[in-house]
């Protein structure tokens, strides 16, 4: 009889004994895990069990199918049993497979790293099953600087977030989609504008005090210094984000004391090829309105302001009872403007991925797009493209190659003047005055100052943003067998270049008023500045080259070692133009010899840097009867930007693990239980470079144009010194420590991990302030003297539940706090008395502010209290803190502003009920503080919140919580901690519900693997906001008068064929 083997399956009953037992063992190392294999051979091989397990296994049908992720990805390898039996077999490198099983069976599917499933075989013949990533497997994968280890191995502060769960918030900006969803890492989004909504990023809060160090980002191995390099990325190509929070970085060193986000993009697996199509269609509207006041709330405030400064009152009461009886009507900009109206999205992503064993592939095209909010607006636009493809090559078994090539093309557009314009003029334009004439949108009205937002849109003035990235690196993967088992030579080379274009172009545009016949004509055009036109290039190139050679061997059973030492060499340069022209006559050419031939109405500027790095690192790690766990990594960085002598830096790293799970003493209910701690230097070169050098910049403005003086009555070119040198510059450091605790219970249904952090930073770059008088003469070198505290805790719970009816669930919380605060900086003593100014000990962003203690609400408050000069009834009181009798500058205090959260958290919720499923994110953050005085304005004829109109003071409210209102400024343009508020909030950030096509109906349907409908939204609800009572907008925003928060919603479609 001849014997046949069929891919990943033996048969027992068509081959000679001796065969099945060769088969067998075979199998047993190619194939561990597999159900059957380890029930039937240990130690030793019982020849009897095996007979018996094969005499009664009697299939009676033929099931086929597939097993998938969630991406629609074959899982090759994965273990197919029949539950109760050993019968069993294993995917083909497309995930297929067959089996035969009696009537009515059971089939247990798994796959390492994902959670396992049952399904009834029934009646079907063919079975098409999707498993779920097991974010909880002590196997799972999870990426670090220069490679990957699994879970249990993990000593330091690594979060990861997989794909799939990024994919659930339907973001452009993919760093948008992180909010909420990984511990450690600090999400603010500060507007919405299309193309201009990017979130700030900060791992941990902050590290210095000199200015905000951006986050590192790395993508497939390659450090991109781009600030935007996260937002390059289409979300549909991610397989999974690590965010370094701890000494880990110190791999990285002299760019990670920001912390490090490692983006690993999809690759293909072997198997025929696979499509998948995404889309959605959405609109979004803003999340609230402005409540600003009505013709009769802003009439009796300004009044009030009049009244109490006594002066005439500026609306007499003829106009106000007009607007009281209807002859004339409020204006509400934000309705006739914004109104119902609703803003366009959409997305595009379709990939393709395969391969055979020797060569695989991905490749993926995105395209993005939003429009406008506002009416007229016919210019506000996003349109995005990406483009990547991922290539892997087997050359040989002990040779392997990625070639990876990616690029993104964005073009955004928007009326003329900044992205937040439109907005504000909502906020501050009176509602007086009508938004168009006659109700009619082609014909606005003037608006407040002739600034109507509605007729600013029409200007053929324009801003236009082109940005265009390509990305190319070439990977490899050398094992050197001949050498030694477990020794490697790994690299890459990368190319990065970037490019920008912008033209930014101001008209004037037209309003309308009504003639002696009530008919619309034109009046007067107006422009924020004189017609003009400015062109801007910029781009920039980098090139890197590492090379590592690994080694990895195991000593015995207990004993395993990995090391690396690398080198790497970067090289950037980029340059800058700028052009411009004013007094353009016409908009119908907007290009740049069409404006004014007179040369001071010209202007130009350009620029252009190099720079370069060498770095030496290495890391070794060392595990002992697979608990003991140790690490020890290096970077020795070289930069060019500091001076010979100081051009490099040593950043080590060290953590250790102890699995005390793996301890007998552990209580079982501990499926995995981990104490960690880490230690290691991190450091900051993102300073101005080039201190040590003396610069000379061109005066302007000294005569005319000519950038010098005039000597003798002819102009004369100057150069003038900067900044005195310093040739002893150097880097800052930063000193993290890391103490933490994870691990899961209940086998691995509930998982949990804490860290306490610490960092603290020397060497921060500051000019003295103190230690040099006032009258040194030129300005003083910055210096390596500042320091900087930072500490905190984050943590993660998660829990995980599968009943295995076609239901199962799991809820993931996180929450990070961080606080901060400066330690030395050269600070100028303050007066003496005041010692209440100083800087130092005091968190970042604490501002000099007056101590409010009350209102003048009489006469007596005002004979009793210590005044200042402009001081009345219904003004603050202040205190006078250093008893000097009078207040004035030197009795301000640091009051710690908060104006970044020092908390932020996040509740994530995904459920599956058979072809159903829902995913929820709440989102939120807290000790935060924003300032209200910039919404309590009457002066130059501006608009309020209405919230004000009836709680401010007046001489019939005396009581009142608002200080008056005063038509000259605010308390005399002082800032006290009264306008300080509370900003926390709680938002149910996103949410989404999808129907997947059952196995059946695809079974019938052939060409389609997968089908999925979902409807998704974002910031659906806000539940809890400190300031929602003011209706000043969106307790996220910087500034709540830009561009509005958006609610979307999208309906969407998944097809994987």
């Amino acid at each position: 009889m001849k014997c046949k083997l069929l891919p990943q399956r033996w048969r027992a009953a068509n081959c000679p004994f001796y065969a099945c037992v060769l088969l067998l063992f075979l199998s047993s190392a190619l194939h561990a895990n597999d159900p059957l294999l380890s029930n039937t051979i240990g130690n030793d091989l019982d020849v009897i069990k095996i007979s018996n397990a094969i005499s009664t296994s009697l299939p009676q049908s033929t099931i086929t199918g597939t097993v998938v992720d969630e991406n629609g990805i074959g899982l090759p390898g994965a273990s197919v049993v029949e539950k109760g039996t050993t019968n069993g077999t294993q995917t083909d490198f497309d995930g297929n497979f067959t089996i035969n099983v009696s009537r009515n069976a059971t089939l247990a599917i798994s796959y390492i790293g994902f959670v396992s499933k049952e399904v009834v075989v029934g009646s079907s013949t063919k079975i098409n099953i999707v498993l779920q990533e097991d974010a909880a497997s002590l196997d799972e994968v999870v990426v670090i600087g220069y490679g990957t280890q699994t879970r249990a191995e993990v000593t330091n502060a690594v979060s990861q977030l997989a794909g799939p769960v990024l994919k659930q918030t339907p973001a452009i900006s993919t760093s948008n989609a992180l909010q909420g969803q990984v511990p450690g890492l600090f999400v603010v989004q500060g507007g919405s504008a299309p193309g201009f909504d990017d979130s700030q990023l900060r791992v941990r809060g902050s590290s210095t005090f000199n200015g905000n160090v951006p986050v590192l980002i790395v993508i497939d191995g390659v450090a991109n210094r781009d600030p935007d390099g996260l937002n390059r990325i289409d979300g549909g190509d991610i397989e999974s984000i690590s965010v370094l929070k701890d000494a880990s970085a110190a791999i990285y060193g002299a760019q990670a004391a920001g912390g490090v986000i490692l983006v690993t993009t999809k690759r293909g697996k072997t198997g025929k090829a696979k499509f998948q199509y995404t889309t959605d269609q959405g609109f979004s509207r803003p999340i609230g309105k402005l409540g600003v006041a009505n013709a009769l709330q802003f009439m009796r405030i300004n009044n009030t302001a009049d009244e109490l400064d006594g002066r005439p009152l500026g609306f007499p009461q003829e106009l106000i009872d007009n607007f009281q009886n209807g002859t004339r009507e409020s204006t509400d900009w934000w309705d006739d403007i914004i109104g119902g109206r609703s803003l366009s999205q959409s997305r595009h992503s379709l990939n393709v991925s395969g391969g055979s064993e020797r060569v695989r592939y991905f490749t993926s095209f995105g395209h993005a797009r939003q429009g406008a909010l506002a009416v007229n607006d016919d210019k506000t636009q996003l349109r995005q493209y990406n483009l990547r493809t991922n290539l892997d090559i087997d050359v040989t078994d002990n040779f392997k190659v990625q070639f990876d090539v990616s690029g993104r093309r964005k073009y955004t557009q928007r009326p003329q003047g900044d992205t937040g314009g439109v907005g504000n003029q909502l906020a501050v334009t009176s509602p007086l005055l009508p938004a168009f004439i006659n109700g009619d949108s082609n014909f606005p009205a003037s608006g407040y100052s002739e600034f109507n937002p509605a007729a600013r849109v029409t200007s053929p003035g324009y801003g236009k943003f082109n940005n265009d990235v390509f990305n190319a690196n070439l990977n490899w993967d050398l094992k050197m067998p001949w050498l030694t088992d477990g020794i490697s030579f790994k690299g890459f080379v990368s190319y990065d270049h970037a490019y920008w274009v912008e033209k930014e172009f101001n008209f004037t545009w037209n309003w309308y008023e009504l003639d002696q016949n009530g008919e619309p004509v034109q009046r007067n055009s107006r422009t924020i500045e004189p017609p003009g036109l400015t062109q801007t290039f910029r781009q920039s190139n980098q090139t890197t080259v590492n090379f590592r050679l690994e080694y990895e061997k195991r000593f015995g059973k207990d004993h395993d070692l990995k090391a690396f030492v690398a080198y790497e060499q970067n090289e950037g340069a980029g340059n800058f133009f700028q052009a411009g022209r004013l007094n353009f006559e016409s908009a119908a050419i907007d290009e740049l010899f069409a404006g004014s031939l007179n040369q001071d109405n010209w202007k130009t500027d350009g620029s252009a840097s190099e720079t370069s790095r060498q770095n030496y690192f290495g890391r070794l790690s060392y595990s002992a009867f697979s608990k003991y766990l140790f690490q020890f990594n290096f970077r020795y960085d070289g930069s060019s930007i500091f001076p010979k002598g100081n051009r490099f830096g040593f950043f080590p790293g060290a953590s250790a693990g102890w699995r005390l799970s793996e301890e007998s003493f552990t209580p079982e209910v501990f499926s995995d239980l981990k104490l960690r701690a880490s230690w290691g230097i991190l450091g900051n070169d993102r300073v101005s470079p080039f201190q040590y050098l003396q610069a000379f910049s061109f005066p302007s403005g000294l005569s005319g144009n000519s950038g010098g003086y005039v000597i003798g009555g002819e102009d004369v070119q100057t150069l003038v010194p900067g900044v005195s040198p310093n040739a002893n510059i150097t880097w800052e450091k930063t000193e993290s420590i890391d103490i933490g605790l994870e691990g899961s219970l209940f086998d691995g249904k509930l998982g949990f991990a804490f860290d306490y952090f610490k960092q603290n930073t020397t060497d921060i770059l500051a000019a003295r302030n103190s230690s040099i008088p006032n009258v040194f003469g030129i300005l003083p070198p910055s210096e390596n003297i500042g320091e900087f505290f930072n500490e905190g805790v984050d943590a993660q719970v998660t829990y995980n539940y599968d009943n295995r009816n076609g239901f199962n669930f799991g809820i993931t919380g996180n929450l990070t706090y961080a606080r901060n605060r400066i330690e030395f900086f050269d600070e100028v003593p303050p007066a003496e008395g005041s010692e209440f100014q100083k800087l130092e000990g005091k968190p970042l962003n604490s501002q000099l502010v007056y101590k409010y203690i009350g209102i003048y609400r009489s006469q007596e408050d005002l004979d009793n209290n210590i005044n200042y000069p402009g001081a009345g009834l219904g003004n603050l009181i202040f205190a006078d803190l250093n008893g000097d009798g009078t207040i004035n500058g030197d009795d301000r205090y640091r009051y710690d502003a908060k104006a970044f959260p020092e908390l932020q958290y996040g509740l994530n919720l995904v459920a599956n009920y058979k072809n159903f499923d829902m995913s929820m994110l709440l989102q939120g953050q807290g000790r935060v503080k924003k300032t209200v005085n910039n919404e309590f304005n009457a002066s130059g004829g501006g608009n309020n919140l209405a919230y004000f109109v009836d709680r401010t003071y007046s001489l019939s409210n005396t009581d009142a919580e608002f200080p008056r209102i005063r038509r000259t400024g605010l308390d005399g343009g002082v800032s006290s901690d009264f306008w300080y508020r509370n900003a926390d909030f709680l938002r149910l950030k996103q949410m989404s519900i999808g129907y997947s096509l059952p196995d059946k109906t695809l079974e019938k349907l052939k060409s389609l693997e997968s089908f999925r409908l979902y409807v998704s939204a974002t910031n659906i609800l806000t539940i809890f906001d400190a300031l929602g009572e003011y209706e000043r907008g969106d307790p996220e925003f910087t500034n709540n008068f830009n561009f509005p928060q958006l609610s979307t919603i999208n309906l969407g479609l998944n097809v994987g064929f």
